[in-house]
């Protein structure tokens, strides 16, 4: 009888450490999966911010260009507004007064002397001198996001920013707000290394323009993995989920 009862309470103790052992799996599973939900909380949130910011700049350039009939940057008498004195010692630039913001990826004047106007300005917040430099660098020459690390704003006119043609054949040209990470290897006037999943610039494109990234007013590039297909039928990879994407969005 002794040895009965000895046997019971040994086969209970092992019955109740694996009733404990699947109260942990479980527990584990829901922390695991609250931290997942809070990631992606954060993640949108971050986007959504970001997206606030993007049209943000929109309506500084749009404000700036109706109180001084041109765009920052291109704006030929910048020097009758403000002076080397305001500019923290650093001569104001005029721009050639030619309706584009720069001429391409390799003008290092307007496209700095953008920021420099719009900050002088009272537009944008910041110190931007607008001072040359073969390299647009995120928080020195060029903005910085403030909900996201590393990205950053870049103004420039650029010609068919990728290659790319829409579904009637035309090469997108224009003035763009690119929208990415410093390009630490090439000399270029704008944040053009990726910084976004494609799942994350598929998001940013949905909430702004159409969700294609080579349509409408928001153009993403990035290396091979962003997107996937051949114009007009372009689209974002979701399937891929490293960094893979910039943006470039029209200001027109």
């Amino acid at each position: 009888m002794e040895l009965h009862l000895k046997t019971r309470s040994i086969n209970s103790k092992k019955a109740y450490s694996m009733v404990e052992l699947s109260i942990v799996i479980v527990v584990i599973g829901l922390l695991a999966a609250a931290t997942m939900v809070g990631r992606d909380l954060l993640v949108s949130a971050q986007l959504k911010a970001l997206i606030s910011e993007i049209e943000s700049h929109k309506i500084a350039v749009d404000n700036f260009q109706t109180q001084y009939e041109n765009l920052p940057g291109d704006m030929p008498n910048a020097t009758s507004f403000w002076t080397t004195a305001q500019n923290s010692g650093v001569a104001v630039k005029n721009g050639n007064g030619d309706g584009n913001i720069g001429a391409n990826k390799l003008d290092y004047t307007e496209p700095y002397y953008a920021w420099n106007h719009l900050t002088l300005s009272k537009f944008v917040p910041g110190t931007f001198s607008g001072v040359s430099a073969v390299r647009a660098t995120v928080g020195v020459n060029i903005p910085t996001s403030k909900y996201m690390d590393r990205i950053g704003f870049g103004l420039n006119y650029y010609n068919s920013p990728w290659g790319y043609v829409n579904a009637l054949g035309h090469y997108f040209v224009g003035n763009f707000i690119f929208i990415g990470v410093t390009i630490v290897a090439t000399s270029v006037n704008f944040p053009g290394d990726s910084a976004f999943t494609p799942s994350d610039a598929y998001y940013i494109d949905s909430k702004i323009d159409d969700g294609f990234p080579d349509s409408g007013g928001v153009m993403a590039s990035g290396v091979a993995n962003c997107v996937s297909g051949s114009a007009p039928n372009i689209v974002y990879l979701r399937t891929n989920a490293s960094t893979a994407c910039f943006f470039a969005v029209t200001l027109k």
